[in-house]
């Protein structure tokens, strides 16, 4: 390492070092602060420390290079950087440079998140015009993730179309409509079909009366 890349890497060192120990956030307590300590750390060092100064450009994260390289040649570019950062860092930590192994590590881990988020844009489906969508806020720049969501249900669909009913023919046994539901309804036969579409029907106990159609049923 030459006598100028020591001194970047120490600046580097010096930046990131001042940046984690910034004042802000919430305290942290219980089982899981060590985690959210590392994990708070490895966001300043993107969103606030060297990784904002080299690569942000005044962009989101989402726009960029970290994310933008990675949907031109797939997500294992973030996973390669990864790999290449943790090996880097296991090199710093047997020469004893314990915090420059814990920044590559940080930087690991913003990678790391980088692979989450392309995986899952992955595996979404490109939109079209009519796609139906849900938003999912993201936190914490406050930006809104789309996602494919099912159409609403057509109702209509649930609706049975109507069904004309079964035309009468001489010999069917019916009954009135308005008695169907008697306990003794009162049943016929159809003896004729007359003119005006009326019906002629045979009743078992009383005789033959004519009959409009829609005031009859079958009742075979």
């Amino acid at each position: 390492m030459s006598n100028g890349d020591a001194a970047d890497e120490k600046e580097d060192l010096m930046s990131d070092a001042a940046m984690n120990a910034k004042a802000g956030g919430r305290r942290q307590s219980g089982d899981y602060a060590a985690l959210q300590s590392v994990l708070d750390e490895a966001y300043r060092q993107s969103a606030e420390g060297k990784g904002n100064a080299r690569h942000a450009n005044d962009k989101p994260f989402d726009k960029q290079p970290i994310l933008e390289i990675g949907r031109m040649v797939g997500p294992g570019f973030a996973a390669g950087q990864v790999m290449k950062k943790a090996q880097e860092a296991l090199g710093m930590a047997a020469r004893g440079e314990t915090e420059a192994a814990a920044n590559e590590l940080l930087g690991a881990i913003v990678y790391a998140a980088s692979a989450v988020v392309l995986v899952r844009e992955k595996a979404e489906p490109a939109f079209k015009n009519g796609d139906y969508v849900e938003g999912t806020m993201s936190w914490p720049s406050g930006g809104v993730r789309l996602h494919h969501a099912e159409p609403p249900l057509d109702t209509s669909r649930l609706i049975e179309p109507e069904v004309a009913p079964r035309p009468f023919k001489v010999g069917d046994r019916v009954d009135l409509k308005a008695t169907v539901s008697d306990f003794e309804p009162e049943r016929g036969k159809v003896t004729y079909l007359g003119g005006g579409s009326k019906v002629c029907v045979l009743w078992d106990q009383s005789g033959e009366s004519w009959h409009y159609p829609q005031t009859l049923v079958h009742v075979d």
